[in-house]
């Protein structure tokens, strides 16, 4: 992962809680905006541009999670668990945004220069 287009689409390496939090917060934002922009949209054209920003936003969103995981020493998959009503967002929130990752290696790698 050498590049901020690698931290935002590739499901490996890992980032620590500062860099997270703070695309966390620049995509939550972004999000908001382009839903409220579909919303309003009544034009198809609009909407087949505004769509696919949503996916690319919602894909660099899990890549970061995954992430995240990953400097906590866990698979992406407990990403799952944010399925679960109410407790699993908030089990999310608590783990990838407040707890430490592992000092060091893991077996998923060293941090980067980005995270």
């Amino acid at each position: 992962m050498n590049t901020p287009i690698d931290l935002l689409f590739s499901f490996q390496g890992r980032i620590s809680r500062a860099p997270w939090w703070g695309w966390k917060v620049v995509f939550t934002i972004l999000n908001i905006a382009l839903w409220a922009l579909a919303g309003a949209t009544h034009s198809y054209f609009a909407l087949a541009f505004v769509i696919p920003l949503i996916g690319l936003v919602i894909w660099a969103c899990t890549a970061l999670d995954v992430k995240r995981f990953h400097d906590r020493g866990k698979s992406g998959w407990w990403m799952l668990v944010g399925g679960i009503p109410i407790l699993g967002s908030l089990w999310l929130l608590i783990d990838l945004g407040f707890c430490p990752g592992t000092d060091g290696e893991n077996r998923y790698g060293y941090r980067n220069r980005y995270g």
